[in-house]
C-alpha cells in the first residue's frame, strides 16, 4: 500500500470509513465537525471496498465512490481520501472490508507517534463489540462516537448503553470511558438511503431539488456524469 495521503505533521488522525453509496452532505459536515471538536490534525476518509455489514450490492462501484467522496470533501482543509479498501477489493473481490485489517495496515504505514481515532456513529458504537476483533480495533484506534445534536438520549445514557456491551470488567470500557469518547455533532437531515431511493425514481415531485439538498452540487453533477456514462 502506498503511504496514506496525510500531512507529515499530523499527529492525531480521525479515520472515517463507510460505503458512501453515495456520499451526502452530512458525511462531510459531521466528520469535519468531529475532527475539529477534538482538535485532531487530519481527517482520512476511507470508502469501503465491500462492507461486511451491508452485503455486496452497491449503487456505485468502488472507483465511482472514490470519485464521489473526493467531490463531497472537495475544498475541505486537512482532509484526504484513501483508496486502500477499494484497491484491496480489486485484488480480493469476494472479501469484505474488515476495519481491523484496514487499521493494521494503516498502523504499519504511519509513524509510531501518530494517534488514530476511529469515527463511528452511535448505532455503530452499540454494535462494535460484535465486529471482527473489536478489542484489537480499540487498541489501534480509539473510537470517537458521534452523538447528533437534538438526540433525545443524553451522552451519559448513550455511554452507559455502550458500556453495557463490554461488562466484563476490562479497564477502559466503563461508562465514564465511553462518555469521554462521545462527541456532539450537528443534526443533518440527509441519508444515503434516501438519496438512493430518489436516484431510483424519476417522477417524484421535488426530486431534483431534494437530491441537490442531500448531495450538494458537486456530488450530484458527478452522479449524473457517472450514470450518463453507463
Amino acid at each position: 500500500m502506498a503511504t496514506p495521503p496525510i500531512a507529515a505533521s499530523a499527529r492525531v488522525i480521525v479515520l472515517f470509513g463507510g460505503s458512501f453509496d453515495p456520499p451526502h452532505i452530512g458525511h462531510r459536515r459531521l466528520a469535519v465537525a468531529a475532527r475539529d471538536a477534538i482538535g485532531a490534525d487530519w481527517l482520512l476518509v476511507i470508502p469501503a471496498g465491500r462492507s461486511p455489514h451491508k452485503g455486496s450490492s452497491t449503487l456505485f462501484d468502488g472507483e465511482d465512490r472514490i470519485d464521489l467522496v473526493k467531490c463531497a470533501f472537495g475544498g475541505a482543509e486537512r482532509v484526504s481520501v484513501s483508496r486502500m479498501e477499494v484497491d484491496r477489493m480489486r485484488n480480493e473481490p469476494d472479501r469484505p472490508s474488515y476495519t481491523v485489517e484496514t487499521l493494521h495496515t494503516l498502523r504499519e504505514h504511519l509513524p509510531a507517534g501518530v494517534r488514530l481515532r476511529l469515527l463511528i456513529g452511535a448505532d455503530q458504537a452499540l454494535s462494535l463489540h460484535r465486529w471482527r476483533e473489536p478489542r484489537a480495533i480499540m487498541a489501534i484506534a480509539e473510537p470517537l462516537v458521534m452523538r447528533r445534536a437534538g438526540d433525545d438520549e443524553s451522552a451519559e445514557s448513550l455511554a452507559a448503553r455502550i458500556a453495557s456491551n463490554w461488562n466484563d470488567g476490562t479497564a477502559g470500557l466503563g461508562p465514564a470511558d465511553w462518555h469521554r469518547r462521545v462527541v456532539d455533532v450537528p443534526l443533518v437531515d440527509a441519508s444515503s438511503t434516501e438519496a438512493r431511493r430518489l436516484l431510483a425514481t424519476s417522477d417524484e415531485p421535488g426530486r431534483d431539488g431534494r437530491l441537490r439538498e442531500l448531495l450538494g452540487d458537486a456530488v450530484l453533477q458527478r452522479v449524473r456524469e457517472i450514470r450518463e456514462g453507463r
